[in-house]
Formats: structure tokens, sequence, C-alpha cells
């Protein structure tokens, strides 16, 4: 039997293609129907996504509606399940995916961030409401369970989806020839650029991260944090903290020609990141003697097309 509560809760909505249209609105708390959970909403992130939907450049509403709740990167917790529910119980972490698959054939093979017709809804982007509200409903194919181990930083867990495609793509594509990067640019210290440098590193490349952000700026910071011994200097005109695998330079002049020289530096092979809601244009941080690098964007948004990766 379903459930349903009748009191309200609060949410954040906008008016699509209506620049600065978000406000709160007030609406039903969801039923849990059977085979859905209710959820209840613990963090949400603000992306650039979030920001672009805002100011009018893109967001469809559900159909019927004229206001689109936003919100798609989140953690929340099982509050409510329905009748025929498995595999979750009350609170659970889970973190739910944002796209939801049309029929085409890749959808349907389970790659909907691979869509060839364009059909799909993504929740609090296109055609479905999100989750910056206080509860939402959801079906469990859409659920990802999250340990608790990670409950601090699960929110990131839809970002990192689409850092993980990039750089498992970026990898397959390079299986056609024999290619040992050693070397990478990160443009950008935004949500992408840093999880970008932290899965680079990972695979033991050395980073340049190329960020307007100042060292002592929390993305800064949060990439400080990420070496053990840094020196900080002045090197022609970029603000260097240097350290065998990690470099953090803030541009005097924008200068990316300079930037990519100085990664190049002793590399026969590199790997050009973008994060596309910080960086600066992917293709003048290239050098023509890239030789066999590689070049990759990753923001969010309708610019990405197909091969967006969505949690």
């Amino acid at each position: 039997m379903a459930t349903t509560l009748t009191a309200t809760m609060r949410a954040v909505a906008v008016t699509p293609k209506q620049p600065g249209s978000a406000r709160q609105v007030e609406l039903p708390i969801p039923t849990t129907a059977r085979g859905s959970a209710l959820m209840r909403v613990l963090e949400v992130g603000i992306d650039g996504t979030d920001t672009e939907i805002n100011e009018g450049l893109y967001g469809e509403p559900p159909p019927g509606a004229n206001f689109l709740v936003i919100g798609h990167e989140a953690l929340s917790v099982v509050e409510a399940v329905g009748e025929g529910v498995s595999g979750f119980t009350r609170g659970d972490l889970v973190v739910s995916t944002v796209r939801r698959p049309d029929n085409c054939p890749n959808c349907q093979a389970g790659e909907s961030d691979m869509c060839l017709f364009g059909a799909y809804t993504e929740r609090g982007i296109k055609g479905a409401h999100g989750y910056m509200g206080e509860y939402y409903s959801e079906t469990p194919a859409f659920m990802v369970k999250i340990p608790p181990a990670l409950r601090p930083f699960a929110v990131l867990l839809e970002p990192l989806s689409i850092v993980e495609k990039a750089t498992f793509q970026a990898w397959k594509i390079q299986e056609r020839m024999v290619w040992r990067p050693a070397r990478a640019v990160v443009l950008g210290a935004g949500p992408i650029g840093i999880l970008g440098t932290i899965l680079l590193r990972l695979r033991g490349l050395e980073v340049h991260v190329y960020a307007k952000s100042a060292p002592d700026s929390l993305q800064g910071r949060i990439l400080t944090e990420l070496v053990v011994e840094a020196l900080a200097r002045e090197v022609g005109g970029l603000v260097l903290e240097e350290e065998r695998h990690l470099h953090l330079l803030r541009p005097a002049r924008h200068d990316l020609a300079e930037v990519a020289g100085h990664a190049q530096e002793g590399a026969q092979h590199e790997q050009a990141h973008r994060d596309g809601a910080h960086g600066q244009r992917v293709d003048e941080a290239a050098p023509p003697e890239a030789g066999e690098g590689l070049l990759e964007e990753v923001r969010e948004g309708p610019q990405q097309g197909h091969g967006r990766r969505r949690l």
C-alpha cells in the first residue's frame, strides 16, 4: 500500500530559460508508492550546470510543469520503502543517478551516457525534477548504495563519475598504440579539475594544474594538501608551487603556451584535461609538437552531447 505524507517540503526551483529565476518553492512531500523509495536529502552539490540553468541557458521542466527543481549531485538517506523494494532499507545512504534512458540501443544496453537519440531525461536538468529539495521519490534501479565510511565525500560521486569516464576513455583510445604518459596538464581547479588531478596522480602522472585560483584559495588549499613537500617560488610570471609530481600554476597573464611548454619539458607523452566550468581553451594549451599527447574536455551541460558520463 502506498504511504502518503500530507506535509509539504521546501525545494529550490527555476523557470527554465528565464535568467535569475531560482527561488524557494513549497511542494507536497512525495508518496512512497509500490516499487519506489522515499529519499530524504542530506547534501546537494551546486555546480556550473546549476548556475547555467539559473542563467537561462538551458533546462527543461517535467511534462506538464512550468518549473524545474534543480540539483543533480546529492547524497540522501532512505526514509521509507514501498512494497516490492528489495536491497534497500530505511537508513541506507544513497546517491541517485542523474540520467534516465530512452529507447536507443546504447541506453537499452546500460550505456545511457552514450545516448544516440537524445530523448533521455536528467534529474534537475532535462525533463525531471532534481534533488534540491527536502525529499524525492526514487526507484531502486537508479539508486547507488553508499558505504557509511564514504559518507563525508559521497556527494562528490556524480562529478567523480564524469571524470572517471573521461579518464577511462582517454586510456581506452590510446590502446591503439604504445602509450606511456608521464605528465598531464589540468586546466581549471573547480571540482572537475580537482577530481581529475587526483585521478591522474593515482595513475602515477606528474600533474600541472593551471588555474586562476590563488594558492591560498579553497581550491589551492585542497590541491596543496595533496602534496607532501611543496616549495613556493616565482617562475616566469607564474606562481609555482612545485613538488616532484604536482605543480600548481596561476597565470599572471593567462599565457597557456608558457604553461604547456613548462609541462612538456623532458616529456614525450602528455595529457591535457580541462575542467570546462573553470578552465581555459584546451586547444591553446597543446603545442604543435605534442606528438602522441591527448586532449580531453570534461564539463557538464548540453554542449557535451552524448559523450557525457552521467552517474
